[in-house]
């Protein structure tokens, strides 16, 4: 057991979450792995987050909290913890997602057996809870490829995820403020032009689905925050990036919308948000062929995603 060694930056954002805030900062009080820094942000909850915060951080000098005078968003916040942290191996959790007493530790453990590898990203395997914390399943998730990042546009990792900045440029920023979704995936697809990531094959994080979650969302919306968010990426990008295609995005919210419509409604669905951002000359007859291409493997790589 190791109870003890490099610090670990922990940062939670967070807007009006008191439903779940106190369950998951409880968790993280009772980790085995003691050596840590809890940073929260209060993205200017109107609700008794920062309360609960506050009493946190008046009973144990490892929480820290910060607080937007305004709602910023959960992009901004991230941004805000990544740029006040204070060790090198950062983690970032839902406030909804308590985490075992163990993970930590765990996490910490399979960073130290493989740092010599020069990693960026250590994430495990996924427990998954409904809305009361009752176990629904267990999910393997994806292995780190760059190919599933890049081309296919899929987040292979998810909560728990151990990040080792100190192989991260110092002016290293993993999320754009105005992205809402998809967010986490493009922190991704920034950190992978920098190195790669390891998947654990045990289960010991934690992620919470409910109502609330955009799992739950309308898909129009979803596609539409989707083409914009990865508009302002592409826009970011620099000629040292691996850039992504216009086909992929296309194809992505393609598959969003399926899940709400048929194909063919997908389909037009799709093109008309897609143009919102992008040109209709983007897609010519070999684009479209890619994009069928692209959406077939895709689906094959989504069914590695196993239920158990």
């Amino acid at each position: 057991m190791v109870t003890q060694g490099d610090l670990v930056q922990i940062i939670i954002p967070c807007f009006n979450g008191e439903e779940f805030l106190k369950e998951t900062l409880t968790s993280i009080q009772n980790q085995t792995y003691v050596d840590f820094d809890c940073l929260m942000i209060d993205d200017g909850s109107d609700d008794k987050s920062f309360g609960i915060f506050n009493d946190f951080v008046k009973n144990d000098s490892r929480f820290r909290v910060f607080r937007n005078s305004i709602n910023r968003g959960e992009s901004f916040s991230v941004n805000r913890g990544w740029a006040n942290k204070r060790g090198n191996l950062v983690s970032i959790l839902s406030c909804d997602d308590p985490q075992p007493d163990d993970w930590l530790e765990k996490m910490y453990l399979f960073y130290k057996c493989h740092a010599k590898s020069n990693f960026i990203v250590y994430y495990p395997n996924r427990l998954v809870i409904d809305r009361w914390g009752n176990f629904v399943r267990k999910e393997i998730l994806l292995d780190w490829s760059e190919s599933l990042l890049v081309d296919d546009l899929l987040c292979v990792a998810s909560v728990g995820a151990l990040i080792d900045t100190s192989l991260l440029p110092n002016d290293f920023e993993p999320r754009i403020e105005e992205v809402r979704f998809p967010s986490d995936l493009i922190q991704y697809l920034k950190i992978v032009n920098f190195g790669s990531g390891i998947r654990h094959p045990a289960f010991f994080c934690v992620w919470r689905e409910h109502l609330g979650g955009k799992s739950a969302e309308d898909k129009t919306r979803l596609s539409k925050e989707f083409v914009l968010g990865m508009s302002l990426y592409k826009k970011s990008q620099t000629s040292g990036d691996n850039m992504i295609e216009v086909t992929s995005i296309f194809a992505h919210i393609v598959g969003i919308l399926r899940k709400e419509f048929s194909l063919p409604i997908a389909i037009g669905l799709g093109m008309k948000i897609y143009l919102r951002e992008f040109s209709i000359r983007s897609l010519n007859l070999f684009s479209v062929l890619k994009i069928v291409a692209r959406y077939m493997r895709r689906s094959k790589s989504r069914k590695k995603l196993r239920f158990l």
